[in-house]
């Protein structure tokens, strides 16, 4: 019964934390994308609502979320790189040098790496709480 329990826990947990990360990845790109004059809005909406009448503790609603995320994580690459596309297109217009270029991606890099070691990841409440059978 407490296998049951612990696993029933870490499934919960799960779900929280992939639904949370969810909202807020939508809530990023979709900020993002209306900023770039897209309508973005009926496919948001529809994708939340199925994704959301799937049962928290299913299998199939950790893998709905799992695929959005990386369905998210494909539109944020895609932006990402017309962002860059316009960047290269105004740097050529305004005829910075490469070796500004160069420097502003190093302090982006270095910046981004930063971030990266000091953010910690939604599912760490996942781990710590569960026993390592439950992983």
């Amino acid at each position: 019964l407490d296998t049951i329990q612990a696993i029933s826990h870490g499934r919960q947990l799960l779900s929280d934390s992939l639904k949370t990360v969810l909202n807020e990845s939508h809530g990023v790109l979709i900020a993002t994308a209306e900023g770039c004059g897209m309508d973005v809005g009926d496919v948001s909406q529809s994708l939340h609502d199925a994704l959301f009448h799937l049962p928290p503790l299913s299998k199939e609603h950790a893998k709905a979320c799992i695929d959005e995320m990386e369905m998210l994580v494909t539109a944020s690459e895609t932006v990402s790189q017309s962002e860059i596309e316009t960047l290269t297109v105004l740097w050529e217009g305004l005829n910075f040098s490469s070796c500004d270029r160069g420097q502003f991606w190093g302090e982006l890099d270095q910046l981004t790496s930063q971030i990266e070691m000091s953010t910690t990841s939604p599912f760490d409440i996942v781990l710590d709480e569960c026993p390592a059978e439950v992983e």
